[in-house]
């Protein structure tokens, strides 16, 4: 009976599997503390299982762009991310558990127009994946469905010394075993300011600098001393790897002055 269930929710098309979300978009092209039309984009969250958010910026312009949340839908706040101020083209990710709803508000403007796309993310959906294996549903999971824990849980850490890059690796399982990545977490701060540098912070389905990037985030490295990358910490992300293969979270490079950090915490299916 579990099997049959199984062979019917996957014969379903995406569509009817997936909640669908509707996905705000718009341009901004004014600067403003009061949110209208062209200083804001904003995404409405309640009542929907939503745990994460991405904002997309595009275009050609000259402005500062803040990505801002609230609980009771009246008192708005800087989101708790890595990079919560933009002053360039990328993808901005944050946590969005609990939040009434979230915007892109332009603070400040000088010129252009900002694409803007706001695209809530799911936490977990269960289709009923019973009697199956990793292998067989790769594709399924990529799409959000629930993953059993089939061992214990693992952290690999890397928090070198100043000016050196941040990586930390899971070495390759054996065969047919795949990690799953579930936390990552980043930071970075400097006794001597670094230069103002945009770096990446990649999950890899591989070794250190190999393999597709599963997931990442841009951050902005601030030319003062002190905290100049936010901690940073996703979880629930359920993102697989491919069998027997290494996985990887790492800086993009090494930045002189700074002191990187990088965590990763998963767990392994086969």
């Amino acid at each position: 009976m579990k099997r049959f269930l199984l062979s019917v929710i996957l014969a379903l098309p995406v569509w009817a599997q997936l909640p669908q979300i509707a996905v705000p978009n718009g341009q901004l092209t004014a600067a403003g503390t009061a949110c209208g039309p062209t200083n804001c984009v904003t995404a409405v969250l309640e009542g929907n299982n939503y745990g994460s958010v991405g904002f997309q910026l595009a275009g050609t312009w000259s402005a500062t762009v803040i990505f801002e949340g609230t609980a009771d839908g009246v008192n708005w706040a800087t989101l708790p991310m890595s990079n919560p101020i933009a002053t360039a083209n990328g993808l901005y990710f944050s946590g969005a558990s609990g939040l009434f709803a979230v915007r892109a508000r332009c603070s400040a403007f000088s010129s252009g127009t900002i694409q803007t796309t706001v695209r809530p993310g799911i936490d977990t959906l269960s289709f009923g994946l019973y009697g199956t294996t990793a292998s067989s549903l790769t594709g399924a999971f990529n799409q959000g469905a629930e993953i059993s824990e089939h061992g214990p849980r693992w952290t690999v850490v890397s928090n070198p010394a100043v000016s050196t890059q941040a990586t930390a690796s899971k070495a390759a399982g054996g065969a047919g075993v795949r990690h799953v990545a579930d936390c990552v977490t980043f930071s970075g701060g400097s006794t001597t300011a670094p230069a103002l540098t945009q770096l990446m912070v990649n999950l890899r389905d591989g070794a250190t600098g190999a393999g597709s990037v599963l997931w990442n985030s841009t951050t902005i490295v601030t030319a003062a001393v002190g905290q100049n990358v936010l901690p940073f910490t996703a979880c629930g992300l359920g993102l697989i790897g491919s069998a027997n293969t290494a996985m990887t979270l790492e800086f993009s490079a090494l930045l002189t002055n700074l002191f990187e950090n990088v965590v990763l915490t998963g767990y392994d299916v086969q």
